[in-house]
């Protein structure tokens, strides 16, 4: 069976920890990082099926990481969830091109609704 791979972009360490547990669980595999330095080369090396994105992720932030990302060619089309606990998480999105958003704190329930969009074992 191919498992689908998430890529977390996250430096709250108590939402990283759930997360994976919850997600290997599932049979994710599950990666994560705790800054946006050379975003694309960390994008290219897991080659996920779907990125989690923190808007406040150093050095660059999540909106510009977004952005790099999705004016990629080989990238664009990996769909992108910006999580955040600003309250316009949505504008973020929308300013961006992420393909849904996530508003901080949140459901593992919410969570598991947006992922079932787009991967193919939920």
């Amino acid at each position: 069976m191919n498992k689908e791979k998430i890529l977390i972009f996250e430096d709250d360490q108590y939402i990283t920890d759930i997360l994976k547990l919850d997600f290997e669980k599932r049979g994710f595999i599950t990666h994560f990082s705790i800054t946006s330095l050379e975003i694309i080369s960390q994008v290219k090396n897991i080659n996920p099926d779907l990125i989690i994105m923190n808007n406040y992720l150093p050095p660059i932030g999540g909106i510009s990481a977004v952005k790099i990302l999705k004016t990629d060619l080989d990238l664009c089309d990996i769909p992108i969830i910006l999580s955040s606990g600003k309250q316009n998480v949505r504008e973020m999105k929308l300013s961006c091109g992420a393909d849904e958003y996530l508003l901080k704190p949140f459901s593992l329930q919410h969570l598991y609704k947006l992922l079932s969009k787009y991967l193919k074992s939920i």
